[in-house]
């Protein structure tokens, strides 16, 4: 069986998929954490914090992303 194994390309985000972001601790009072819609045009909101695009990327190129946007709330 090891000869028939093949890899999978890595999954990309795309609409109507949900997303689960968990930073609490951001700033106080304005944790981020749930469910996140990617809505037809390829973004997530992440309330307060404003809005990125993550359709097209992976799961890993997300994360990296979120915590990029988020990092320039944060001292």
């Amino acid at each position: 069986r090891e000869l028939r194994m093949a890899s999978h390309p890595q999954y990309l985000v795309e609409p109507p998929d949900v997303l689960y972001i968990e930073a609490p601790n951001i700033l106080p009072g304005r944790g981020l954490v749930g469910d996140r819609l990617v809505r037809q045009d390829g973004t997530i909101s992440l309330g307060y914090y404003g809005q990125i695009h993550v359709a097209g990327l992976t799961l890993l190129e997300v994360e990296n992303k979120i915590r990029k946007h988020l990092l320039r709330y944060v001292e």
